[in-house]
């Protein structure tokens, strides 16, 4: 199992934190008995897995697996009944932007139903898992 590490990774923080607040620390005590792999970044665990170096991960991000599958490779994202942590990506425009109303305009769409459907048909994220369907929740609840 390979694991990324949440000093070095602000995605990995943001998911340890959730998963200890709904699962507790006996989670981790169980999770280090397992011959964890620790590595750094979010995008670490899928290339370990693409290398064979481990067969399962317990955390990293989602959108290398799906890659990783698209490109033939025998991966499958696997979601925790309990719920999965939800990163959020934040944006804004710089106060100098020089162009600041297309800025604010993009931003605007990017936020849209329209915008946010477009990341989940073409940006790999939260793509259906042929083992769970497409009704399944995969985010952590609120």
């Amino acid at each position: 199992m390979v694991k990324a590490h949440p000093g070095y990774s602000g995605t990995i923080m943001t998911a340890t934190y959730q998963m200890l607040r709904d699962l507790g620390w006996s989670f981790f005590e169980k999770l280090a008995r397992q011959n964890i792999m620790q590595v750094q970044s979010s995008a670490d665990p899928p290339k370990k897995l693409d290398l064979g170096e481990r067969a399962v991960m317990a955390d990293g991000n989602e959108y290398n697996i799906f890659q990783m599958r698209e490109a033939g490779r025998p991966v499958e994202p696997i979601y925790a009944t309990e719920g999965s942590p939800l990163i959020i990506g934040p944006n804004g425009v710089f106060k100098d932007a020089p162009n600041p109303n297309a800025a604010r305009l993009f931003q605007s769409f990017s936020l849209s139903r329209e915008a946010q459907q477009l990341i989940i048909d073409v940006g790999c994220i939260l793509k259906p898992s042929r083992r769970q369907g497409a009704s399944r929740s995969r985010t952590s609840r609120p």
